[in-house]
């Protein structure tokens, strides 16, 4: 990779941090504005990184500042169109998730909603604030092939649903189901375990589905897992994907800034209990080259941490 291309990575991605800290409130490291100067900006490569890390509205909150003013009228356009799509889609998800959601419960199945518009409405106040890209269902069924043909009622397909249901099927990913629908751009994922093989008590789906609480999602009820449940679930995500993703760093930073004492007591409880304090660690020194918040007092003990 040649020097130009590593400085426009750079300035890219200082671009999309500070756009994002400045959307979402938060305070953003100083250290950036290193690879902010005026100069030539590849804008497809702006493009489609604002996409991969799933920040087009925060970058397009910001196109009236000076940190986009070499922006050409054709990219400020597209990155409105995409802008305005992302949004529309997420408005005819609620309503897909009210179908969906209903056809469980008339079938006894409890679900609720995991990352998405859940952990956006719990740790940004906005169910829209956070992008996604498909809606992470978790169910209270203990054969997850129950739910099949439940969710094709809705109109939904298993993804690859040409192959019959047959029990060898689902030997490699008996815990988690893929239904796409034609007219979305949003697939379904559906789980029946948090933890993939986590054989805390603490964990089943009965106490998980014990500590749902319910937001409201476009006048649409969203349960989904308690704040802190979410947050680990978060974390836990993020250190199996190497926080590749900027959106899963300003989700850390969101996490710290909560202002309640015991959310961050219970969440630190259970970083140790679930041996992630070291995880959490490394993405909150991760996050710190980023998004500095400071770190809540209820953390500087837990077992490993080298903030």
């Amino acid at each position: 990779m040649d020097n130009q291309l590593i400085h426009q990575n750079q300035k890219i991605f200082s671009l999309l941090a500070t756009a994002t800290a400045r959307f979402r409130g938060l305070p953003v490291n100083s250290n950036l504005s290193d690879f902010l100067p005026p100069g030539e900006l590849d804008e497809k490569m702006l493009f489609r990184q604002a996409s991969y890390h799933k920040v087009i509205q925060d970058v397009h909150s910001q196109q009236s500042t000076s940190l986009f003013s070499s922006l050409s009228e054709a990219m400020r356009k597209a990155i409105a169109q995409r802008n305005l799509l992302e949004l529309s889609a997420k408005l005819m998800l609620a309503g897909q998730w009210q179908q969906v959601s209903r056809a469980l419960l008339v079938n006894g199945i409890q679900a609720l909603v995991m990352k998405g518009p859940a952990s956006s409405l719990q740790f940004y106040g906005d169910a829209s604030v956070r992008g996604f890209t498909d809606l992470d269902i978790l169910v209270d069924a203990f054969n997850l092939t129950s739910v099949i043909p439940v969710i094709e009622e809705t109109g939904y397909r298993l993804k690859g649903d040409s192959i019959p249901y047959t029990p060898k099927r689902y030997v490699q990913t008996p815990h988690h189901l893929v239904f796409t629908r034609d007219d979305s751009p949003f697939r379904i994922e559906v789980h029946n375990e948090l933890f993939e093989g986590n054989q805390d008590q603490d964990y089943t789906l009965g106490r998980l589905f014990e500590r749902t609480v319910v937001m409201q999602w476009n006048s649409v009820a969203l349960p989904a897992l308690s704040a802190a449940d979410h947050a680990l679930f978060m974390i836990s995500h993020g250190t199996h994907h190497g926080w590749r993703l900027l959106h899963w760093l300003v989700d850390v930073a969101a996490i710290l800034r909560v202002k309640d004492q015991g959310f961050h007591e219970e969440l630190s409880e259970k970083l140790n209990k679930s041996r992630l304090n070291r995880q959490f660690a490394l993405a909150c020194s991760l996050r710190r080259d980023v998004f500095p918040v400071p770190i809540p007092p209820e953390y500087e003990m837990l077992p490993g941490n080298f903030y």
